[in-house]
C-alpha cells in the first residue's frame, strides 16, 4: 500500500530515481479532477472508457464517483460559495472547485492572514481563511474571475481584474470561446485566445463623438495579443446614404493604442468600429501580422489608423469595408513597413455628401519612410494608393520617402497611386506596380526642387470604357509651384488599354494620354524604353500647361501636343506616322532629336536652339517637318548633322519647311546629311527643302541630294541649288 503523501514512479535514470517520489498535493493537482479519481481509486481505464461512451447514462456515475473519491482522498470536490463560508479547513487538503468556467484546485494556506480576495485565484472566507489555486499554465484564464462570455453579462471588471493578477504575476491572460461584453479596459498583461474569442464594447457612445476606451493600452510595453476579435459595436449602416447620416453613427476604437511599444498583434479581428477598428498614437515597435481589420463607419472611419508612431510594421493583414482609408498613416509618423497587406471596398466617402475625405486603399500623409512591399488595393472608391510628405512630417531626413514594390491597384476608380510633394521634400520608388481599373495610373505632384518620383517596371492597365472620361497612365502636375524643377524618371514602363474610344489619347484637347505633363511646372522628366502595349508600341505623349525638360530615350512615341517647355530631348525613338507638335510662339527652350527615325509630320515652335543628330525622316503625301520661329536672332542655330532626308518630292513637294519671321533670322545648317527621292522621278519644280520667308539662309556642308531633284531648295518662291551639295545617282 503507498504512503498517503508519496508515491513512486517508475525511474528511468539516475537522475530521474532521486526525483521519484511526488506529493499527492502535487500529484492531484497535476493530473487535474479525472486522473485524480482515478489515480485515489484505482480504477482501471475500462470504467472510465464506459462512462465516456454513454455519456447520458453514466454522467452522474463519473461524477459521484469523482467526487466520492476526491472527498475520501483528501481532494474535496466543492464550490467557491462552499469555500467562502468555509471555517474550519484541513490545512493539508485539497479543494477541487467545480464552478463553471472557474474550475480547478485550491489550497488552504493557514500562514497568509492578509491577502486581498481577487475573485480568481485567491479566495477569502468569512472566517478569513485564504484558498490559493494551484496555477501550473503559462495562463490565466479570465473566467476564473468570473468574467461569463455569454454576450450579454458586462464582464468588463471580471476582465480588468483578471488582467491585473496576471501582469502581476507575468502571465497571459487567456479568453476560452465566448463573447466578452464590456468597456474602459486597459490590458498591462498580454491577451490570448485559441478560440476566437470576442471582445465587445457595451457601452452607449455619444454620437458622432470620437471613443477609444472600449480597449485602450496607454504606456505600456512588450504586451502581445494574438487570436482575438476586438468588436467596437458600431450602428448600423442606413437604408441609403446622404448628407445627413454618412457620419451619424455611434460606437467605439476596436484597440486603441497610445504611447505604447514593443507590442505584438496576431491573427485578430478588429470590426464595427466608428472611427478606426485599431489606432496607434505616439507607438513604436509595433507588428501586426495576419490581422483583420473591417468595418469601420463615419467620416474618419478607418480600418487602421497611425498617427505620431514610428518603426511600426503589418504583415499579411486586411483592411476591407470601410467609409474613409484602409491603412492610415500621418503626423509625424515615420519607418512604417507594409507588407503582402490587402485594402479593400472602401466606400461612402464623406467627399460624396459634402465633406472632404475620400476613399483610398493606403494613404500616407506627413510621413516618411514608409515602405509598400506585394500589397494590394481593390475597389475603393476613389484611389488606391496615395503618398504625401506634408508639412508637419517628421523630417528625420532631408526628403519623406516612399517605397513601393511589386503592389497591385485594382479597380480603385479615380487613381491608381497618387503621390504628393507637399510643402517637405518627396522621394517615391515605385518599382514592379501595376495599375488597373482606374481613369488615372500614376498621379504625382512635385512642389520643391528635390522632389524625386522614380519607376521601374510599371504598368497602368485603363479601360478606356467611359467616353465622358479622360485616362492617363502617368500623370506629373507641379500646380503650386510652377517654377520648380522636380525630377521624374519613368524607366521600363508600358501601359495597356482596354476596349474603348481611344481618339482622345490624340486629341490635342483631351487631358487621356500615357504621359501628360499638366499644371505648371518645370518638372526634369527622363522616359526611356516606354511602351503602349495596344498602339504598336507607341507613348503618347502631351504638356498641356507646364514647362517640363523632357528626355525621351529609346521609345516609340506619338507628340499630339507639347504646349511649352524648357528643353526637349529625343534620343533613339521612333516618332510614328501620326502629327507631332511642340512649342508654341513663347516656348524658348532647345529641341534636340538624336539617333532617332521620324515617320509622320512634326511641327516644332521655339525661339531657342533646333539640333537634329543622326536621324532619318522617312515622310510620305503632304507629310512635313514644320520649323517655325518668331525669334530676331542670328546666334541661335537650326542644325542638322549626319541626317538622312526620305520622301516622294515628285508628287507632294518639300519635306522641310523652315518658317523664320524675325527681322534677325536665325540660319539654318546641314552638315554631312543626305536628301533622297523615294520615287526615281525627275523634277524640276520641287524641292527638299522651303525656306518660307526671304531673308533666311541655309548653309550646307559635304551634303549629297539624290539627282533626280535638281533644286533642293527653295526660298520664298525661288528655287536654287546651293553651294555644299552635290547631286548624285542614288538609285
Amino acid at each position: 500500500m503507498l504512503d498517503e503523501k508519496e508515491m513512486p514512479l517508475a525511474p528511468s535514470s539516475e537522475k530521474e530515481k532521486m526525483n521519484s517520489v511526488i506529493s499527492r498535493r502535487k500529484l492531484l493537482a497535476s493530473l487535474g479532477i479525472a486522473g485524480a479519481a482515478l489515480a485515489s481509486s484505482g480504477l482501471v481505464s475500462g470504467a472510465l472508457t464506459k462512462a465516456y461512451a454513454d455519456p447520458v447514462v453514466n454522467r452522474t456515475k463519473v461524477k459521484d464517483l469523482m467526487t466520492m473519491d476526491l472527498e475520501t482522498s483528501g481532494c474535496a470536490a466543492t464550490t467557491i460559495a462552499d469555500l467562502r463560508s468555509m471555517s474550519a479547513p484541513s490545512a493539508d487538503s485539497i479543494y477541487y472547485v467545480r464552478d463553471v468556467g472557474q474550475e480547478g484546485h485550491f489550497h488552504y494556506d493557514p500562514g497568509d492572514t492578509t491577502s486581498v480576495d481577487n475573485t480568481g485565484t485567491l479566495l477569502v472566507s468569512t472566517s478569513g481563511k485564504r484558498f490559493k489555486r494551484v496555477i501550473e499554465t503559462a495562463f490565466i484564464n479570465v473566467k476564473w474571475f468570473g468574467a461569463k462570455g455569454d454576450g450579454a453579462t458586462d464582464d468588463s471588471a471580471a476582465i480588468q481584474t483578471a488582467n491585473s493578477y496576471a501582469a502581476s504575476v507575468h502571465k497571459t491572460l487567456s479568453f476560452p470561446y465566448g463573447t466578452y461584453m464590456g468597456h474602459g479596459l486597459t490590458p498591462s498583461a498580454s491577451w490570448y485566445s485559441c478560440e476566437n474569442a470576442v471582445i465587445q464594447s457595451n457601452a452607449v457612445v455619444p454620437m458622432s463623438t470620437f471613443n477609444g476606451n472600449f480597449v485602450k493600452v496607454e504606456g505600456k510595453s512588450r504586451l502581445t495579443f494574438e487570436g482575438l476579435t476586438f468588436d467596437g459595436s458600431v450602428t448600423a449602416d442606413p437604408s441609403s446614404w446622404n448628407s445627413g447620416n454618412y457620419n451619424a453613427f455611434s460606437g467605439s476604437v476596436g484597440l486603441f493604442l497610445l504611447n505604447s511599444s514593443e507590442i505584438l498583434i496576431r491573427n485578430c479581428f478588429f470590426q464595427n468600429s466608428f472611427f478606426s477598428t485599431i489606432r496607434l498614437t505616439g507607438c513604436n515597435s509595433v507588428n501586426l501580422e495576419n490581422c483583420t481589420m473591417r468595418k469601420a463607419r463615419g467620416n474618419f472611419g478607418d480600418a487602421v489608423y497611425v498617427e505620431t508612431s514610428h518603426h511600426v510594421r503589418f504583415d499579411r493583414c486586411l483592411s476591407e469595408d470601410y467609409t474613409r482609408i484602409g491603412y492610415v498613416t500621418e503626423d509625424q509618423t515615420h519607418n512604417v513597413s507594409f507588407s503582402q497587406c490587402y485594402a479593400r471596398n472602401g466606400h461612402h466617402g464623406s467627399i460624396n455628401y459634402g465633406g472632404a475625405e475620400s476613399n483610398s486603399g493606403f494613404w500616407s500623409e506627413m510621413s516618411e519612410s514608409i515602405s509598400f512591399s506585394q500589397c494590394v488595393a481593390e475597389k475603393n472608391e476613389h484611389r488606391g494608393f496615395t503618398c504625401v510628405s506634408g508639412p508637419n512630417a517628421p523630417k528625420k531626413t532631408p526628403v519623406a520617402s516612399f517605397m513601393l514594390d511589386s503592389c497591385l491597384s485594382i479597380d480603385n476608380r479615380d487613381y491608381a497611386f497618387v503621390m504628393l510633394g507637399w510643402s517637405t521634400p518627396i522621394s517615391v520608388a515605385c518599382s514592379g506596380c501595376y495599375a488597373q481599373g482606374s481613369y488615372m495610373g500614376f498621379h504625382l505632384t512635385g512642389t520643391n526642387d528635390r522632389d524625386t518620383f522614380h519607376f521601374t517596371d510599371c504598368f497602368a492597365h485603363l479601360s478606356f470604357a467611359d467616353d465622358s472620361k479622360e485616362y492617363v497612365s502617368f500623370i506629373i502636375n507641379n500646380e503650386a509651384a510652377p517654377t520648380k524643377t522636380t525630377g521624374v524618371t519613368i524607366l521600363n514602363c508600358g501601359s495597356i488599354l482596354g476596349d474603348g474610344n481611344y481618339s482622345g489619347l490624340v486629341a490635342t484637347g483631351s487631358l487621356s494620354g500615357d504621359i501628360v505633363m499638366y499644371d505648371g511646372g518645370k518638372a526634369v522628366i527622363i522616359v526611356d524604353q516606354f511602351t503602349n502595349v495596344n498602339l504598336p508600341g507607341q507613348v503618347v505623349i502631351k504638356s498641356l500647361a507646364s514647362s517640363p525638360t523632357l528626355r525621351v530615350r529609346n521609345c516609340n512615341v506619338t507628340i499630339p501636343v507639347i504646349n511649352n517647355f524648357t528643353e526637349l530631348h529625343f534620343d533613339s525613338c521612333t516618332f510614328s506616322t501620326l502629327s507631332h507638335s511642340m512649342g508654341t510662339s513663347a516656348s524658348q527652350g532647345t529641341i534636340r532629336f538624336k539617333d532617332c527615325e521620324v515617320y509622320g509630320p512634326v511641327t516644332l515652335r521655339t525661339k531657342g536652339r533646333i539640333i537634329v543628330t543622326d536621324t532619318t525622316m522617312k515622310l510620305s503625301g503632304a507629310a512635313v517637318m514644320n520649323i517655325i520661329r518668331g525669334t530676331s536672332s542670328k546666334d541661335i542655330l537650326t542644325e542638322f548633322h549626319q541626317c538622312r532626308f526620305e520622301k516622294d518630292i515628285s508628287t507632294s513637294d518639300y519635306m522641310l519647311s523652315i518658317n523664320e519671321s524675325g527681322a534677325l533670322k536665325p540660319q539654318s545648317v546641314f552638315n554631312n546629311c543626305i536628301f533622297y527621292q523615294t520615287n526615281d522621278s525627275a523634277t524640276t519644280t520641287k524641292s527638299f527643302i522651303w525656306l518660307v520667308n526671304t531673308g533666311t539662309t541655309a548653309l550646307f556642308a559635304a551634303c549629297y541630294s539624290d539627282d533626280t531633284v535638281i533644286s533642293l531648295i527653295k526660298t520664298g518662291s525661288v528655287l536654287s541649288a546651293p553651294s555644299g551639295v552635290a547631286l548624285i545617282d542614288l538609285h
